[in-house]
């Protein structure tokens, strides 16, 4: 992705440690650190400061989520629940939480974030680190490429997330492994939310979420 900055000053690829100042306001690029990528990967994370004050901006998943989270809430899905929690499981991992009918952000802007939370009872401690730079994140084992990555792990195969879930469909003992891995994680993963919030209905979106039977194995 790429700045969009006033006019005059020229829009360059989002790359961390890039840093200008305009009308005394500093910007800072905290992520990406490298070329390429998507989703997450390739998100925007700036830093603005100015008078003391400073707050991080961000290009991710959360916007589309949230925004995603209102409509089923109102019209879709959920309809006629009072909270409802969306979730999208794809290239990268979010959720937004609707109230009434309205999105709750929160006094920092982060309320539905559980996809830096750390993954509850992982296997494989300290687990995968994330763009963000911790370990054990929940979206390092729930977005696609994490769901390749941890088959990889197992297999040595390198298989996309639809690959893996039409292998196990197929019969096959380590992707159908996988792929009990994977419904586990997010169902521990979501029983956190539930405790929590206690929602009356929870949306998955995304392209992880079009697998069959997924929301069924995962509430098991």
């Amino acid at each position: 992705s790429a700045l969009n900055t006033p006019d005059g000053i020229n829009s360059e690829p989002c790359r961390a440690g890039t840093q200008w100042r305009w009308d005394g306001v500093t910007f800072r690029i905290l992520h990406p650190t490298g070329r390429g990528g998507s989703g997450n990967n390739a998100s925007c994370v700036l830093h603005v400061a100015t008078g003391g004050a400073s707050v991080l901006l961000t290009g991710d998943v959360e916007a589309g989520v949230e925004a995603d989270a209102v409509v089923v809430a109102t019209d879709g899905a959920a309809a006629g629940y009072r909270t409802v929690f969306g979730v999208i499981l794809g290239t990268g991992v979010g959720g937004g939480l609707v109230i009434d009918g309205t999105l709750l952000a929160g006094p920092i802007q982060i309320a539905g974030e559980w996809d830096h939370s750390h993954m509850p009872a992982i296997d494989a401690a300290p687990g995968p680190t994330g763009y963000c730079g911790r370990t054990g994140c929940i979206e390092t084992f729930l977005s696609g490429p994490g769901f390749s990555a941890d088959h990889f792990r197992r297999t040595g195969e390198k298989l996309t997330a639809a690959e893996i879930a039409s292998a196990a469909r197929s019969g096959d003992r380590s992707a159908a492994a996988s792929l009990d891995r994977y419904t586990l994680r997010l169902g521990r993963a979501l029983a956190g939310v539930i405790n929590i919030v206690d929602p009356g209905a929870i949306v998955l979106g995304g392209g992880l979420s079009n697998i069959p039977g997924l929301a069924e194995e995962a509430a098991r």
